[in-house]
């Protein structure tokens, strides 16, 4: 780091700082979020990045905060082997997997199928090596399914109740959508391709929040709901 050097055991972390032996110095970043496997350690940008036992960690030479907590809640990996910044996206080969950081626009989570032994970038194309070959992680010809499941909505006090009615999705591609309200399924559609109204049941529409998850081929453009109050004790 520009300010000092980074040391970490499994669970703490310091930062040494000084110009010459006889001026280092020691301090204690964090008393809980130390480093699992040195491999995971990766810049973005003027931030360390790296796993602990909570998740995945990030610092700018002062504070420590566990980036995928507020998403994610706690995090962990079988057997971490792996990791790399390519174009500000962290990638961490595991053993079930990968696990992907995209930080340029907020934090978006993801994952990949297939683990890797270990990473390379050359001529600004993205390599993954697993048992003893080399493959291109994006040059395959063919679309990847995605499946993504959205935060909770509470769009004002939880506490209070909404009446949630009509969802309106605007997409492209071959796509379905599943709303959850309170974190239970309330209906799933077959997305077609332009705008379409989803509507919920009628006896599942009271709720404090809402949720989406998409899933398939294909682009979700644009979502959009109304919240209304409930009315009349309904």
């Amino acid at each position: 780091m520009a300010n000092g050097l980074i040391v970490c055991t499994e669970y703490t972390t310091h930062i040494i700082t000084g110009t010459s032996p006889q001026a280092l110095s020691k301090y204690l970043l964090s008393s809980n979020q130390g480093c699992l496997v040195h491999k995971t350690m990766q810049f973005i940008s003027n931030s360390l990045v790296w796993l602990s036992h909570d998740g995945l960690c990030a610092t700018t030479g002062t504070d420590i905060q566990v980036i995928t907590r507020a998403k994610l809640g706690k995090l962990s990996f079988l057997y971490p082997t792996a990791a790399i910044v390519y174009d500000d996206v962290y990638y961490l080969a595991h053993q079930d997997g990968m696990f992907v950081a995209d930080l340029r626009f907020g934090a978006v989570f993801y994952t990949l199928t297939g683990t890797a032994d270990c990473f390379h970038v050359k001529n600004n194309t993205l390599y993954y090596g697993l048992d003893n070959k080399l493959y291109s992680l994006f040059g395959g010809s063919n679309n990847r399914k995605v499946s993504y499941r959205s935060p909770n909505y509470p769009d004002g006090a939880i506490s209070t109740i909404k009446n949630y009615k009509t969802i309106y999705v605007y997409s492209s591609g071959d796509l379905t959508i599943t709303i959850y309200i309170d974190g239970k399924r309330v209906t799933s559609d077959n997305l077609v391709v332009g705008m379409q109204e989803v509507h919920i049941p009628q006896q599942s529409r009271l709720g404090y929040y809402i949720g989406f998850e998409v899933a398939g081929i294909g682009e979700l453009i644009e979502l959009e709901y109304k919240v209304e109050g409930r009315q009349n004790g309904r």
